[in-house]
């Protein structure tokens, strides 16, 4: 699979609840370090901006072709409060 796949892959919360959809993919040393979802994330990537929900690639817990799982997040980060700062 490469970075590319996962633009526009549905993340879903354990119980399989879409998160929102995949806008960024971001990078450091050659490893994913997270992931921006949702449409403010989409509305971020074209103006530069970057609002959208934050998702750590450490709360990624499973990569299929079609959704990306993501387990528990930081109590400091929960999933629906988790944006860039």
């Amino acid at each position: 699979m490469r970075l590319s796949d996962l633009y526009g892959v549905r993340a879903v919360d354990a119980a399989g609840r879409t998160m929102g959809r995949v806008r960024e993919v971001h990078a450091a040393g050659g490893e994913i370090t997270y992931l921006l979802i949702g449409p403010l994330a989409f509305l971020a990537r074209l103006t530069g901006g970057r609002e959208g929900r934050r998702i750590p690639w450490s709360a990624v817990t499973k990569v299929h072709q079609d959704a990306i799982e993501v387990g528990r997040m930081a109590p400091s980060q929960p999933q629906s409060l988790a944006k860039i700062g």
